[in-house]
């Protein structure tokens, strides 16, 4: 069995830009651990993406290692979309409006 295609939306690759910047202006190199933990993250939904929890619909959530974000993702014919990467204390209803 092959692991299922992966991509990110629009959006959801904006909010991992928007994180990368912030922890990159907090500390050098701590934006690229953030995309080394999205990255551990991202293989792990690719590789088993029914092994993640439900949280809305048919919206699946992975966390990110070390970071407080979720990668919100849905498969869709075999692939997995991620819809947003987002801060876990953030107000979910902006991500609720995201297909």
């Amino acid at each position: 069995m092959t692991a299922p295609r992966f991509s990110f939306r629009a959006a959801a690759a904006a909010d991992l830009a928007a994180a990368y910047e912030w922890y990159e202006g907090r500390e050098s190199g701590l934006g690229e651990a953030l995309l080394r933990a999205v990255g551990e993250a991202a293989a792990g939904a690719a590789a088993a993406p029914e092994q993640y929890p439900v949280v809305r619909g048919d919206v699946r959530r992975v966390l990110v290692g070390r970071f407080p974000y979720g990668l919100f993702y849905r498969v869709l014919r075999g692939e997995v979309v991620v819809v947003a990467c987002f801060h876990l204390r953030r107000d979910p209803q902006v991500w609720h409006r995201r297909r």
